[in-house]
């Protein structure tokens, strides 16, 4: 389903209207050819459709006061979406959102909705470098942002597999790679090493982004590190 921003004409698209696929990146605007995707049904596949059915189910499951907390903090906290611009989701979704993301990494369910009507905050500290040599990305972050000085806190960590550096634009996959454990009693040590997704060799480039959760539940948007030079 195409998402579709109406100004003298249509000013922006995203998503798939008749035979269309519409996008866009840092050189703007684009339309390509809709072609029915193969479905190899990897284990990546079915692991990210799992937790979806069992984030779908969970939120069945909810008490009715639960749902309605979900609902209230979802309209008061806008997320961003595929046209960089903030809208404001369902209770459903919302939930469905922060419970895709502990399914992904092992966390508990967090049934109550947050009552702090917010995002969590950007790291204070997000510095990845990626090694040839170890074929390990290091995550440098602070061990004193709320996240991580708090039981139930993490920050998840996600890879995209490596481009030629003459490339000045990657939209390609990425993989989560590893999450950091917040503590309340010892936060954790930065950095932080996890293997790589892809196989990586000097001076190409990569991706790699974070997303924080609160204890409370609370999901932020990703953060993005930009290109970063494979080193030796």
């Amino acid at each position: 389903m195409a998402l579709v921003k109406y100004g003298g004409g249509v000013a922006a698209m995203s998503g798939k209207l008749g035979g269309n696929v519409f996008a866009h990146n840092r050189n703007g605007s684009y339309c390509r050819t809709w072609k029915k995707p193969t479905n190899p049904q990897t284990s990546r596949q079915l692991v990210a459709r799992s937790a979806l059915a069992t984030a779908a189910a969970a939120w069945e499951s909810l008490t009715p006061g639960q749902r309605s907390g979900w609902n209230a903090y979802a309209g008061q906290v806008p997320v961003m979406n595929r046209l960089g611009e903030s809208q404001y989701l369902s209770g459903f979704n919302m939930f469905l959102r922060t419970l895709c993301v502990t399914e992904l990494i092992g966390a508990a369910q967090v049934s109550n909705a947050p009552v702090v009507f917010t995002l969590p905050d950007p790291p204070t500290t997000f510095t990845p470098t990626v090694s040839e040599t170890t074929q390990l990305v290091s995550v440098a972050f602070a061990n004193t942002d709320p996240w991580a000085a708090e039981t139930g806190g993490y920050m998840v960590v996600h890879c995209s597999m490596p481009f030629s550096a003459g490339r000045s634009y990657f939209g390609g996959q990425s993989r989560y790679v590893g999450k950091i454990i917040g503590a309340t009693s010892t936060p954790p040590t930065s950095p932080q090493t996890f293997a790589v997704p892809w196989a990586v060799a000097e001076d190409q480039l990569v991706r790699v982004h974070c997303r924080v959760i609160r204890a409370d539940g609370r999901l932020s948007n990703p953060f993005r590190s930009g290109n970063i030079t494979v080193g030796s």
